[in-house]
C-alpha cells in the first residue's frame, strides 16, 4: 500500500512539474508588449489602408487594416524604432518604448511625395517583311484551268485533265 501510494504521490510531483515548466501563453504574454496605432495622411483625416510599419531591426512588423489601424504583437521590452512605409508617401520613423504587459501606442502620419523613376530606354530593330496577297481574287480563264488540271495530272497520279481517260 505504501508503495502504491509513492507511486502515485511520485506521478503527480512529475505532472506539476511538468506543468509548470509550460509556459502558457497568457505568461508569455505578461513577458512582451505591444505596438499599435494608425497610420494616415499628414494634414488629412484620411487614413492609408495596407501601409507597412515594422520594428527595425527585427521580423516584426504589420500592415494597416481598413481604418489605417495596425498591431504589432509580442515585442520583447525594449525601446525601439519603428518605421511607416506606403508607396508614393515618405517613410517616416520614430522611437517607442515597450513595457511588458503594456501597450505602446504610435499613430504616423505620413506626408505624399512624388516617386522618382529613372528614365526607361526602349531600342528595337525592324526588319523589311515581304507584302502577301492573300485575299486578292481572279477571274479563272479556260486556259488557267486546263493548265491546273494539267498540273495536277502530273503531280497527282489518278488525275487526268481528261475525265474520260481518268484512272
Amino acid at each position: 500500500m505504501k508503495k502504491l501510494l509513492l507511486r502515485i504521490t511520485a506521478g503527480f510531483l512529475v505532472l506539476f512539474v511538468i506543468i509548470g515548466l509550460m509556459e502558457s501563453p497568457v505568461v508569455a504574454q505578461m513577458k512582451t508588449g505591444e505596438i499599435r496605432g494608425t497610420v494616415s495622411e499628414n494634414g488629412r483625416a484620411e487614413v492609408l489602408i495596407g501601409a507597412n510599419v515594422f520594428v527595425v531591426g527585427t521580423s516584426l512588423g504589420a500592415s494597416t487594416n481598413l481604418e489605417g489601424q495596425y498591431v504589432i504583437k509580442q515585442v520583447p521590452p525594449g525601446t525601439y524604432t519603428v518605421r511607416a512605409r506606403y508607396v508614393g508617401y515618405k517613410e517616416l520613423s520614430r522611437d517607442v518604448r515597450v513595457e511588458a504587459g503594456e501597450t505602446a501606442t504610435l499613430d504616423f502620419a505620413l506626408v505624399a511625395t512624388a516617386v522618382q523613376l529613372s528614365e526607361v530606354v526602349v531600342t528595337g530593330q525592324g526588319a523589311a517583311t515581304e507584302k502577301k496577297s492573300t485575299s486578292a481574287r481572279r477571274n479563272p480563264s479556260i486556259s488557267s484551268s486546263r493548265d491546273v488540271c494539267r498540273d495536277l495530272w502530273r503531280t497527282h497520279p489518278g488525275v487526268h485533265p481528261d475525265r474520260r481517260r481518268a484512272s
